[in-house]
């Protein structure tokens, strides 16, 4: 399994980083893939779409 983590945290937060630690730990424990991306060091501009939430399965949880 691949796991893409979005990192929106600001720089020098202790609680941002120790969280991205423990999520990273336990993915690759659990022999996943982990690829962390850090937001605040990408140009991101307005949000051209929609907001979804699939579970594990692929099912649809939410629809914005």
């Amino acid at each position: 399994m691949k796991v893409v983590i979005l990192n929106g945290s600001c720089e020098n937060d202790p609680t941002g980083e120790h969280f991205l630690s423990s999520l990273e730990s336990e993915m690759e424990l659990r022999d996943w893939e982990v690829e962390p991306v850090l937001l605040r060091q990408r140009k991101i501009g307005n949000c051209a779409g929609d907001f979804f939430l699939l579970d594990s399965e692929s099912r649809l949880v939410q629809y914005r």
